[in-house]
């Protein structure tokens, strides 16, 4: 899992504060935008600002990100989700999926196992849901030559 450390402050922002929530860099531009001029950002992310301020309860545990890797042209796509961590290799044919509750380190690579299956095709499925909901089109409209599809491919989601 990637614990990077986002420290605020501002005006109305309480101190002392250390939130465990599922977050992402795209909830920073909304963010950021309310902090400075209270204007509603147009584009994808959540603002921290109702988490922060302690005005909600209620925070989706899910987040998506797409890392650009070291080998050939092509993108991960992350999709956490609770205590789960998917990760799509679209350039080779090893899939990760970990348990972050019982293998923090990922060690454990649940995807290979016949018990991961069923969790690995929801959270394939959904991960296509987000690259069309996001108009990710690297993925969604891709030409690779060498690209290799998802357990479960783009169309076959509802």
């Amino acid at each position: 899992a990637y614990r990077v450390p986002l420290i605020l402050t501002g005006p109305g922002l309480p101190a002392g504060q250390q939130l465990d929530q599922v977050v992402s860099l795209l909830d920073l531009g909304p963010t950021l935008t309310g902090l400075t001029t209270g204007d509603a950002f147009a584009g994808h992310g959540r603002s921290l600002l109702p988490l922060l301020r302690g005005e909600t309860s209620a925070w989706p545990d899910e987040a998506f990100a797409e890392c650009h890797g070291q080998r050939f042209n092509y993108t991960q796509r992350i999709l956490w989700q609770g205590q789960h961590k998917y990760v799509f290799n679209a350039f080779d044919e090893w899939d990760e999926l970990y348990d972050l509750a019982a293998d923090p380190y990922e060690m454990r690579n649940l995807a290979a196992e016949p018990a991961g299956r069923p969790l690995l095709e929801r959270m394939a499925g959904r991960m296509w849901q987000i690259i069309r909901e996001t108009d990710d089109r690297t993925m969604h409209q891709a030409q690779y030559g060498m690209f290799r599809f998802a357990p479960v491919g783009p169309e076959g989601v509802g």
